[in-house]
């Protein structure tokens, strides 16, 4: 399952205000949050303080040099990771052109997941007119409170919810549709219109899906769909 989380103004707004965030809290010169939930090569992302030009340049020329490339620190199930300590192969060397030309002195990223599903990465960018990064100790409690925020993003939470319903309580992917437009509000018969089935077979997959979870109305799916953590 992908998380799909940039599609939404309220994670689009979360974006926005973790750039601003860091850049007041590190004191660096710029921040840019990247969503990780596209396949495209020009990630959708939000930032500040690095302009438009210079992010497509990376992604045109120097992404796959990047220590801190998001599919290098996917790969490394990375969370926080400073450029200065960075592992560096021969591959890596244009990294350095990329540095020069655009005066990037060093660099923290932030990688944040729900469960095992990477949602988005954060980089602070520290330029050469800059003072060095002093917090390192901080790092790890500034990443646990972004990503306990980006935790409480509907997009996150509802995919949170449909991994939980999938993985522990087994339900199927027709069972999991079903659920999902029980919680969107929709009637058996709305149901069976919406994905082509017969309204019998809605009533069949609700009964299904209430024995799997142990409740016993629709309200209940609803309400354990929106948050099914609660109820173990």
């Amino acid at each position: 399952m992908q998380i799909e989380a940039s599609k939404f103004r309220d994670s689009q707004d979360f974006a926005d205000q973790t750039v601003h965030f860091a850049r007041s809290v590190l004191q660096c010169s710029a921040a840019v949050f990247t969503w990780a939930d596209s396949t495209d090569q020009f990630l959708p992302h939000s930032q500040v303080g690095w302009p438009e030009a210079t992010i497509k340049e990376y992604y045109s020329v120097y992404s796959s040099a990047d220590p801190l490339n998001i599919y290098r620190l996917i790969k490394q199930r990375a969370t926080v990771v400073m450029l200065q300590g960075a592992k560096r192969e021969e591959q890596h060397t244009p990294w350095s052109d990329y540095q020069r030309k655009f005066g990037l002195a060093d660099e923290v990223g932030f990688m944040f997941w729900s469960g095992d599903t990477p949602i988005g990465c954060l980089s602070a960018i520290q330029t050469t007119e800059d003072r060095p990064f002093t917090a390192h100790e901080a790092f790890t409690q500034i990443h646990s409170y972004m990503e306990h925020g980006l935790s409480l993003l509907p997009a996150v939470k509802r995919f949170r919810a449909q991994a939980i319903l999938k993985d522990e309580y087994f339900l199927t992917e027709r069972e999991l549709d079903v659920a999902k437009l029980i919680y969107s509000g929709l009637s058996n018969k709305d149901i069976g219109d919406a994905l082509t089935i017969e309204l019998a077979t809605v009533k069949s997959h609700v009964i299904r899906v209430l024995g799997k979870l142990g409740l016993e109305s629709r309200t209940q799916i609803a309400a354990f769909f929106s948050d099914p953590t609660a109820a173990r």
